[in-house]
């Protein structure tokens, strides 16, 4: 039975005064579990993994497994409306029995949009068991600061069909601007209840794509910039260095990229990070051989507690942290670090596209090479090779200024390339 009928945090009936807790001793738990592991030697990503069941839930057995949840305290379910064949859309609030909404942080997860990417829905529901059923210190205490919201099955009617599109054959990914889906209309008010701290939206790639930023697993994210809140960067752009950082120790190769207001805003985070003014993450695990649905649920499960973790350490205040600086100091006048650009037209023969790869020589300790395109932070890249995908239809034509740097795992700059590149026919770094 789904408890509560309307969309906002259903949560408060089992609610009542906040505990609160050092939000820096969470953050070193946090951190210190990641990297140590807990509990019989394993560690929380590998706990959470090891809940995902061998076959894909349908969304009976799902709805089942959510009802039996409920008796734990720590889980309420809330119907936000019915899909277009008519299943309940739900909320699941994963929570401490203590806690009182809006006196700690709320992460707003939305997966399977795409009926056809079961990663997202495994992974949602491999952390809703994890967080109702541990006895762990750190789950319960981390469940006082946060509440964990997420949407384990956007889609149902795909889900059930096993196709991408719902059942009005619409792309729900492609909605939120007009919002002509009952779906996305039920998980708008949602946010809209539940005012979240932080969006993120889980998705799946396709095994193969003529598209560069399709070849491995990826995240985009708000950038900073004119059109977008700096309230917003001073959130998102600290996480995605947290997440490349966390990502790359756990094994997972992920370019980051980030928006600016002037991208297509009828995606799921841009419309609430770029429209709304929510710190927004889309996650895409990709497919194909080599990738086991466990690894892909772990791509996602690791980006969710790092998320998590970023709002523990913002506090409880909603006031953000100033902007981060773009450009960090210079790099090192002395050492052997160099990193140089080479541009590589798309194979197909198609002038727009291609990729730039920047190669860093001379330095072991590289966290992540990013790109930045005529000032602005543009992507980065956490493992070699350190590719970029360029899109000169996206861009105008002319002279535009690509800066590259290489940086350590203490945010030091070892390295800072720059060089002019020429959008027109045909697209080339300048000499």
């Amino acid at each position: 039975m789904v408890q509560g009928s309307g969309p906002g945090p259903g949560v408060g009936g089992g609610v009542r005064r906040a505990v609160r807790e050092p939000v820096r001793w969470l953050l070193v738990c946090l951190v210190w579990l990641c990297l140590c592991g807990a509990g019989h030697g394993a560690d929380i990503v590998e706990q959470i993994v090891a809940h995902v069941p061998a076959q894909v839930q349908s969304y009976s057995q799902m709805m089942a497994e959510l009802t039996a949840l409920t008796t734990t305290g720590r889980v309420t379910l809330t119907s936000l409306g019915n899909s277009v064949k008519g299943r309940s859309i739900v909320a699941v609030a994963v929570h401490s029995p203590d806690a009182v909404f809006g006196q700690g942080r709320r992460l707003f997860v939305i997966a399977r949009q795409h009926g056809s990417e079961p990663a997202g829905t495994q992974a949602a529901m491999a952390l809703i068991r994890h967080f109702a059923t541990s006895q762990g210190a750190l789950e319960q205490a981390t469940l006082r600061q946060v509440t964990l919201i997420l949407v384990p099955m956007a889609n149902p009617d795909g889900a059930d069909a096993g196709r991408r599109a719902n059942a009005n054959g619409a792309d729900l990914n492609r909605d939120w601007a007009a919002q002509r889906q009952p779906e996305t209309r039920a998980i708008e008010r949602a946010v809209a209840a539940w005012k979240p701290h932080a969006i993120m939206d889980l998705h799946e790639l396709p095994r193969s794509s003529s598209k560069p930023e399709y070849a491995a697993s990826f995240l985009e994210t708000i950038g900073s910039g004119p059109g977008i809140s700096a309230a917003v960067s001073a959130h998102t752009i600290p996480a995605a260095l947290d997440l490349s950082t966390w990502l790359k120790a756990y094994g997972h190769r992920a370019n980051i990229y980030y928006n600016g207001a002037h991208k297509d805003r009828r995606l799921c985070h841009r419309h609430f990070g770029l429209t709304r003014g929510i710190p927004s993450f889309l996650v895409e695990s990709k497919t194909g051989a080599g990738r086991s649905m466990q690894q892909r649920v772990s791509f996602h499960v690791l980006c969710m507690l790092v998320v998590t973790n970023h709002l523990l350490h913002l506090g409880s205040g909603d006031a953000p942290a100033p902007p981060p600086t773009q450009v960090a100091q210079s790099p090192r006048e002395s050492g052997p670090c160099r990193v140089r650009v080479q541009y590589t037209p798309s194979p197909d023969g198609d002038g727009g596209c291609g990729s730039l790869e920047a190669v860093v020589t001379g330095a072991e300790d590289v966290r992540f090479v990013r790109f930045h395109l005529d000032g602005q932070l543009w992507m980065l890249s956490n493992m070699a090779p350190y590719q970029c995908p360029l899109d000169a239809g996206q861009m105008e034509e002319g002279t535009h200024e690509l800066t590259v740097e290489a940086v350590d795992g203490q945010g030091q700059v070892l390295a800072r390339y720059r060089r002019q590149v020429i959008v027109g026919e045909p697209t080339a770094l300048a000499e």
